[in-house]
């Protein structure tokens, strides 16, 4: 499930998640850490993400602001226990935004806080946390505008039959289902209500080449 450097950390987030009192499930954490760093403390491969969970200069500055905080690039790249749990007290707070953003988008059905954390509502969590929060939510806009259902595997088949300028879009579905794997035990794969197909204006164009070829073969006749 988890490597051993994820798993050696586990009692690290459930104290760092304790005591910023955040109800996000351990495994969801571990999930994304395995993911972004392999459990590797200080992780700083490429020279831009940051940390466990690979946060950026703009999540950390975003974070001191709001939590009134003042944690380095150090603390994100450091290697000893204290760098661990400030990597982990950032990147969750960030987890914890995204998962309040998707309970925005629907709080009936996304009911996390105050309900308990369902599965799609984890995968677009992960997706908003890869993506960033406005990328995941105008992709998502544009698949329901598309007549998609609001569902992963349904954004997963808009993202591969019409979306070609998003940014890295693989990472943010093929990954985040991983993670919910690893984080539950079982793959999300509901069987969403078949997707409207999006008008494509190709329904005149046709028509208007039946009009052609029936003029043509007329005066072929005439003649």
């Amino acid at each position: 499930m988890f490597n051993s450097k994820v798993r050696n950390l586990t009692d690290i987030v459930e104290q760092v998640l304790n005591e910023t009192s955040r109800p996000i499930p351990v495994n969801f954490v571990l999930g994304v850490i395995q993911r972004e760093s392999g459990g590797i403390v200080g992780n700083y491969g490429n020279g831009i993400a940051m940390g466990l969970m690979q946060v950026l200069r703009g999540t950390l500055a975003s974070f001191n602001d709001k939590q009134n905080k003042s944690y380095t690039k150090q603390d994100m790249i450091g290697t000893s226990n204290e760098d661990a749990m400030r990597q982990i007290e950032v990147g969750t707070w960030y987890l914890q935004r995204c998962l309040l953003s998707v309970n925005k988008m629907n709080p009936f059905e996304f009911t996390w806080p105050k309900g308990p954390l369902g599965r799609t509502q984890g995968h677009y969590a992960d997706m908003s946390y890869v993506a960033g929060i406005n990328g995941f939510r105008k992709f998502r806009e544009r698949a329901l505008n598309q007549g998609f259902a609001d569902t992963p595997q349904a954004l997963r088949l808009y993202r591969n039959t019409y979306e070609t300028t998003w940014g890295q879009p693989n990472r943010p579905f093929d990954h985040a289902k991983g993670v919910w794997a690893l984080a539950s035990g079982n793959d999300d794969r509901p069987a969403p209500s078949s997707p409207v197909q999006p008008k494509t204006g190709g329904g005149g164009i046709g028509f208007l080449i039946l009009i052609i070829a029936f003029v043509a073969k007329f005066f072929k006749k005439g003649n």
